[in-house]
């Protein structure tokens, strides 16, 4: 018999009508949404048995004067989910509240969400070199199941996870703004954030009476929280193609994001899982035709350099820093051709050529037990890979 075995059944609708265009204005209206129907099968339990009726309400629309387009849309979304009670004997079998050994793995609940989203957003072409982006939106988030209802582990993240099925939904504020630069020899753009998230679920680790971790069959334990945060950041992109080589490009972006929860003390200021600081830099050829064989053919190196992330939630030992790390990568492709025709299209790439041990501060697994053979904690990310992807064309 399988542990964790989930049967869902998902049914989704979706009606729109598109208005024609009219003065150049483009309108549309419509409904869309889903019902679920979830079953537990195996004889593990880390959710409850749930249903679940989502209906939304939408209007989008956009118009055009000159170099400026204007778009938005406005919809409202409305959630009914119901979780149901399981009651486990001794031996961790279904049972009935009433049986003697009985005890109760999940609660019945239900729960109504409704919220309203919508962005405004704008471009404008200020002239043939230079553009602009504006855009201020507000976001909707139910919770889901599993920050609901979990009550078990989760083998994916090595953790025992506790849902509370009285969180409520997220709602956000964003504002996005983009420069962006366009000329003969170089492209390049700026892209900044701001975003205002109430009701931020995320999941924090619990201690034990006794001062360490809270343990539940063997691995730690979990509880989904919420809280008011803020998010900013943004990324700068350039590339480099300087005339008369058109066919090289040196390709440079960083991108930052910091993510704190509101009004609270170092050790829970951070977000959890806030990805580092990002740097990344790649020199690109294209070669259009080389030799009597090859055409659409490149060649690409880069480097990836994470930064170190110090900034985490460090209480409870929910986080812990991660170092920084630098990658190589290299790839290369052609078309295969024989008069005139494509015999087939040849990749081949390879991800961090230099085999570096790192661990992503995104990745659960950096918090895994302890290697016996190696000595170190947690599963290290993938090392040297090189992978070939060939594509032949098929004429019937």
């Amino acid at each position: 018999a399988y542990a964790l075995y989930f049967q869902l059944h998902t049914v989704n609708y979706n009606v729109h009508y598109q208005f024609p265009e009219k003065k150049g204005y483009e309108l549309a209206v419509g409904t869309n949404g889903m019902y679920q129907n979830s079953l537990n099968k195996g004889i593990e339990y880390l959710v409850p048995e749930y249903r679940l009726f989502d209906a939304g309400l939408f209007i989008i629309g956009k118009k055009s004067w000159g170099k400026l387009n204007v778009s938005g849309g406005l919809r409202y979304d409305k959630r009914f989910q119901t979780g149901d009670a399981l009651y486990l004997n001794a031996n961790e079998e279904k049972t009935t509240a009433n049986a003697p050994t009985a005890t109760e793995r999940f609660k019945a609940f239900s729960v109504n969400f409704g919220g309203i989203s919508g962005s405004l957003g704008a471009t404008y072409q200020m002239n043939d070199n230079w553009n602009t982006k504006l855009n201020l939106s507000r976001g909707f988030r139910a919770p889901n199941i599993s920050e609901l209802g979990s009550n078990g582990v989760h083998e994916g993240t090595i953790r025992y996870e506790l849902g509370d099925p009285n969180l409520k939904p997220e709602s956000s504020l964003q504002l996005d703004y983009e420069l962006g630069f366009t000329s003969e020899h170089v492209s390049t753009k700026v892209n900044v954030f701001a975003n205002n998230i109430s009701n931020y679920i995320f999941s924090r680790k619990l201690s034990s009476e006794m001062g360490g971790d809270s343990i539940a069959d063997d691995v730690p334990v979990f509880k989904f929280d919420s809280g008011n945060a803020q998010l900013y950041g943004g990324e700068v992109y350039i590339d480099i193609h300087p005339h008369p080589l058109d066919w090289l490009h040196f390709e440079n972006s960083f991108s930052l994001v910091n993510a704190q929860l509101k009004n609270q003390s170092d050790s829970t200021r951070y977000l959890p899982f806030t990805p580092a600081p990002k740097w990344k830099s790649d020199i690109r050829a294209d070669i259009d035709k080389a030799g009597k064989y090859f055409k659409n053919s490149y060649f690409s190196v880069g480097l990836e350099h994470y930064f170190q992330q110090k900034n985490i939630y460090s209480a409870f030992n929910t986080e812990t820093p991660t170092p920084g790390y630098t990658l190589l990568n290299a790839s290369l492709g052609s078309d295969i051709v024989y008069k005139n025709r494509t015999l087939c299209s040849v990749y081949i790439s390879g991800s961090n050529l230099a085999d570096i041990a790192y661990q992503s501060h995104l990745s659960r697994l950096k918090y895994a037990a302890e290697n016996n053979a190696t000595g170190k904690t947690g599963v290290f990310n993938m090392g040297r890979n090189i992978s070939i992807k060939l594509i032949v064309p098929v004429e019937l």
